[in-house]
């Protein structure tokens, strides 16, 4: 995992944990100072690719959840 993966699960982790919701790509990219929503998206995806998100299909929006194994 690079460190901005780590940064952005981090994230995501702790706001989960927070608000019981995930938040949105635009809260991810404000957050984390990305530059665009589509360059969090893409290591949003990275992290469901290695297992340490999970996306729900059906949601458009805080689609993001933990796995039950992490």
């Amino acid at each position: 995992m690079t460190k901005l993966q780590h940064d952005v699960y981090a994230y995501v982790r702790k706001y989960i944990e927070l608000n019981h919701v995930s938040p949105t790509y635009a809260e991810i990219t404000k957050n984390i100072r990305l530059t665009s929503r589509s360059h969090a998206y893409k290591i949003v995806g990275r992290l469901v690719d290695l297992g340490y998100l999970d996306k729900n299909k059906k949601a458009e929006e805080r689609n993001l959840s933990l796995p039950a194994e992490r």
